[in-house]
């Protein structure tokens, strides 16, 4: 786990069960940004209390965020104070 590794050099605790996925949503492989986006809009919620917490998500790739973000949604609806993205790996896009 990425998050287990950071949390062995940085010392902050790793939870895993604070977000969970409350509909199945289609593949994302096959969709593009703005499907990605829509297919994500309320499949999370939070399930502790995460109240005046500053929350630091990691994932592996990055490619559109819409993962990422609809999480980040549900987190800051449910009083996180600051979320902040990690992740290993992102697309070069052609435009660089």
């Amino acid at each position: 786990w990425i998050a287990q590794g950071l949390s062995g050099k940085t010392g902050l605790p790793v939870w895993t069960n604070y977000v969970q996925r409350m509909k199945y949503t289609e593949t994302q492989t096959v969709l593009n940004r703005s499907q990605r986006k829509e297919n994500m809009q309320g499949a999370f919620i939070v399930s502790q209390n995460v109240s005046g917490k500053t929350i630091i998500l990691v994932d592996d790739v990055l490619t559109t965020g819409s993962t990422l973000s609809s999480m980040a949604v549900s987190l800051k609806s449910a009083g996180a104070v600051s979320i902040i993205v990690m992740t290993v790996v992102t697309p070069v896009k052609d435009s660089l």
